[in-house]
């Protein structure tokens, strides 16, 4: 037997709307200030900040035209102004479209029988794989200036996803016992395929306008990688009737993670019948749950909106990145759960059933993803952790996010 699935989807989306630099200051003010990648106007007068001459001289050391990445103005003393020269490509301000290409696809196949008139079998692989190209365009990656290109592609995601399963079920001739046990060898690998060049590298203006494609920073060639999760896992499962009326049943299951090491699980599950037609039935089990390959490893910076409306960089680390490590971060620890359930089932007449169940589920160690605010305390942290200051100025005013344990 088998089965197979293949998707192809196309998706593009506006990623909201960066404010334009307008003709006049009075303009300016009135309808608000200009995106920072954009133009720079801390002080809220409606005009750019005058650029330092140091910056200034540092674009023409390393061989670069000043007008390419700062806009002239005689006013200045450095005789430029912290206005990005590619404004004039979007008088009416931008708003980039972000999507992706993605493809989903499944294969499983499997042979089944029986060994014996009381012993059958079943063993099955399967395969699955999704993948997302992402695209991002009319957009800019304003440390470039007037340079920057405006269509970027910010690299790949694959998740794929393998196993081998065989199971077999004994039963017996004169008894309700039942019995059911297997294996499994499973593969988890997440992969990360850098975005071009243009969509992560810092230009001369980075500390002034921000860096990488504005919207969706391309995956930097260091986080590229193929992240792989081996793990190999046995059961055994009986249950038979211990009553005319009441039936019960045990499993056991055992885990082997090559990265978070082995567990056995439990679970205990029982039911009795009052009448043929009224049921009651309740389970006990125990359950874990590994960070996946994709939780300890991605790392990408989008944009987002603040309390106040405010366009921010929202980025989610590793926990092995040093800037999630300067902010607290710690290895990332299996979930572990307790499961019990408690319901009853009635059958009035061979047409009608009511059940109802109860669920009580504790999960202790939970993933989740924890946000960092950067202000100026998080960045003296960063910087006294060893990030570059110049890395860690960046990073003011975003949000810088891993998975922890929570709670």
């Amino acid at each position: 037997y088998g089965n197979a699935n293949y998707m192809d989807n196309k998706t593009i989306s506006g990623f909201f709307y960066r404010r334009p630099v307008l003709p006049t200051a009075a303009d300016q003010l009135a309808a608000g200030s200009a995106r920072t990648t954009l133009q720079i106007d801390n002080n809220g007068d409606g005009l750019p900040d005058p650029a330092l001459q140091s910056q200034v001289d540092s674009i023409v050391a390393g061989g670069g035209n000043p007008a390419d990445y700062l806009t002239p103005d005689a006013g200045s003393a450095s005789g430029y102004v912290l206005r990005n020269p590619i404004h004039t490509l979007f008088p009416g301000g931008y708003n980039p479209d972000f999507g992706a290409d993605i493809t989903d696809l499944g294969l499983a196949v499997g042979l089944r029988g029986d060994l014996t008139d009381t012993l059958s079998w079943d063993a099955r692989v399967h395969y699955g794989e999704s993948k997302a190209k992402y695209k991002l365009d009319g957009s800019i990656n304003p440390s470039f200036g007037g340079l920057s290109p405006t269509s970027f592609k910010p690299g790949t995601l694959t998740q794929e996803e393998s196993g081998l399963n065989v199971d077999f079920v004994k039963t017996f001739a004169s008894s309700p016992l039942n019995v059911a046990f297997g294996g499994e060898l499973r593969n988890e690998t997440y992969k990360i395929g850098a975005g071009d060049v243009d969509s992560y590298r810092a230009g001369p203006t980075a500390a002034n306008f921000g860096v990488g494609s504005d919207g969706f920073q391309g995956f930097p060639l260091e986080s590229a990688g193929s992240f792989k999760s081996d793990s190999y896992a046995g059961y055994v499962d009986v249950e038979t009737d211990l009553t005319d009326r009441l039936s019960g049943g045990v499993a056991v299951r055992y885990e082997d993670y090559n990265e978070f090491g082995d567990t056995t699980d439990g679970k205990l599950s029982a039911r009795f019948e009052f009448t043929d037609s009224f049921a009651m039935r309740a389970t006990a089990s125990t359950g874990f749950r590994t960070p996946t390959p994709g939780q300890v490893n991605t790392l990408n910076v989008t944009t987002t909106a603040n309390a106040s409306g405010q366009l921010i960089p929202n980025g989610t680390y590793p926990v092995s990145d040093p800037i999630a490590l300067a902010l607290g971060a710690v290895p990332l620890k299996p979930e572990q759960s307790e499961s019990y359930t408690l319901g009853f089932v009635w059958s009035p007449s061979d047409k009608t059933s009511l059940t109802v169940d109860y669920y009580h589920i504790n999960i202790d160690d939970r993933l989740t993803l924890f946000n960092n605010a950067i202000g100026p305390a998080q960045v003296a942290q960063l910087i006294a952790a060893g990030i570059d200051p110049a890395q860690a100025n960046l990073l003011k005013g975003s949000n810088a996010n891993y998975f922890v344990n929570g709670f």
